[in-house]
C-alpha cells in the first residue's frame, strides 16, 4: 500500500497481514508506549481505530482479567484480525469490538473509559 492512497482505496481485507507484521515488527516500541501510559489491571480502555489488533492485545494484557477493552474500527475485516489476534493469545474474554465508522462521530461507548487510544488513527480523519 503507497503512502499516496486514501482510506476508501484500501481493500482493508487484503491488507490485514501486512498491518499484523507492521504491529509485530513495532510490538517493542509499543510495549514501551504501555509501559508510559500506565494502564492497569482492572481499567476498561478503548482502542479507536484498531486496525489488525497489535495495540489492543497490547491493552488487553495491561488491563488484565478483571479490566477491559473495546476495540472500534469501521472495516470489519480489521474487526475480525482483531477479535482472533486476542483470542489467540487467550485475552477474547476481555476484548469487545464495536464497528463505528469515525466520520459519523465519536463512538458511543456503554462506560466511562479509563484510556482512549487513538494514535494510528487520527491521520484518517
Amino acid at each position: 500500500m503507497s503512502s499516496h492512497q486514501h482510506t476508501e482505496d484500501v481493500d482493508w481485507a487484503e491488507v490485514v497481514d501486512e498491518l499484523q507484521r507492521g504491529a509485530d515488527v513495532l510490538r517493542p516500541v509499543s510495549e514501551e508506549v504501555m509501559d508510559w501510559l500506565g494502564v492497569t489491571a482492572g481499567s476498561r480502555a478503548t482502542d479507536i481505530g484498531c486496525g489488525a489488533g497489535g495495540m489492543t492485545a497490547l491493552l488487553a494484557n495491561a488491563v488484565g482479567p478483571s479490566g477491559s477493552v473495546v476495540a472500534v474500527d469501521g472495516e470489519p475485516a480489521l474487526l475480525s484480525a482483531t477479535e482472533e489476534r486476542c483470542r489467540q493469545l487467550g485475552y477474547g474474554d476481555r476484548v469487545t469490538t464495536l464497528h463505528h465508522d469515525l466520520a459519523s462521530g465519536p463512538p458511543k461507548l456503554e462506560r466511562l473509559q479509563d484510556l482512549v487510544w487513538a494514535a494510528h488513527v487520527v491521520h484518517h480523519l
